[in-house]
């Protein structure tokens, strides 16, 4: 706002700020004589490239890098595609190719045995 004399600690007008960390103008005014809440934080919307994948982002301001990609690794434990998201790690699930083998195989032994007992 325009500058106007006062003692700042008590102007209760409403004025527009840039966050101290990253220069960004808030979304939001704040009181003359107040300090930034420290819960406020920067919504400014950010395009970057990730260093370690290469995937381009978009995020607020401040929120952490993480890419919300789909991880275009291979699983060292199985050697089958990696169905999680970029920033997470391979193995920190388990590997959905293997589960739904798994249930396939266990469906095919039940159908055998229930059929056998049938009989």
């Amino acid at each position: 706002g325009a500058s106007h004399d006062h003692k700042a600690k008590d102007c209760p007008e409403q004025v527009q700020f840039n966050f101290p960390k990253c220069g960004h103008l808030a979304h939001v005014k704040k009181a003359c004589g107040e300090k930034i809440p420290k819960n406020l934080k920067c919504k400014h919307t950010l395009n970057y490239r990730r260093e370690e994948c290469g995937h381009e982002q978009l995020r607020q301001c401040s929120e952490a890098e993480k890419c919300v990609h789909p991880c275009d690794k291979r699983r060292p434990d199985c050697g089958h595609p990696c169905s999680n998201l970029c920033f997470e790690i391979c193995i920190s699930y388990d590997c959905s190719v293997c589960q739904e083998a798994t249930t396939k195989f266990c469906m095919r032994h039940v159908r055998k045995h229930v059929w056998s007992w049938t009989s």
